[in-house]
């Protein structure tokens, strides 16, 4: 469905930033159809660290960013991002688990190991439900044998194209 923000001054909210779970953010000069600049509306606002300058770009942390999984307002007692999975712990999961990732159906979750349902919200993030009690959960995005085959395509008409440039016309009498 997308997502579109009609100023960008507003993803410097907090209530934005919560619900996003946004730890990190990077504005520049951009012209905004009414309000503070977003350098400037990002310089004033208390819930961010300035880090650095890069370029056009001024860098700042969020001070005490939601986290990417929430059980309500509960934060988990563990969690890992890594490459291709989350994992938290939760000591009681009784409810709806929040995961601020967006919803692809290549996502599988598991809770306790046992497979568990991974309902898209509204807002294109990830649902999942949890029994009462400590519960551990864990999401994973498989990567398929066509995505191989598609990288793989890839990789081999760039290699192709470098071949054809590098050998001119001649290859392609």
């Amino acid at each position: 469905n997308g997502y579109w923000m009609p100023n960008p001054t507003d993803a410097l909210e907090g209530s934005y930033l919560d619900d996003n779970g946004i730890g990190v953010v990077a504005v520049s000069d951009m012209w905004v159809p009414s309000g503070a600049p977003p350098r400037e509306s990002a310089r004033n606002n208390p819930r961010l660290t300035f880090v650095e300058t890069y370029g056009a770009w001024d860098v700042y942390t969020v001070n005490q960013p939601t986290a990417i999984v929430t059980n309500g307002d509960t934060l988990p007692a563990e969690i890992s991002v890594g490459n291709h999975e989350i994992r938290a712990r939760f000591d009681d999961g009784d409810g709806n688990i929040l995961v601020r990732q967006n919803w692809f159906d290549r996502w599988t979750a598991t809770v306790d190991g046992a497979p568990a349902e991974i309902v898209r919200r509204p807002d294109g993030y990830m649902e999942i439900v949890a029994p009462p009690g400590a519960v551990d959960v864990r999401l994973e995005y498989i990567v398929t044998g066509l995505d191989w085959v598609g990288r793989s395509a890839s990789v081999a008409g760039v290699l192709l194209l470098g071949v054809a440039a590098w050998r001119g016309s001649s290859i392609l009498r």
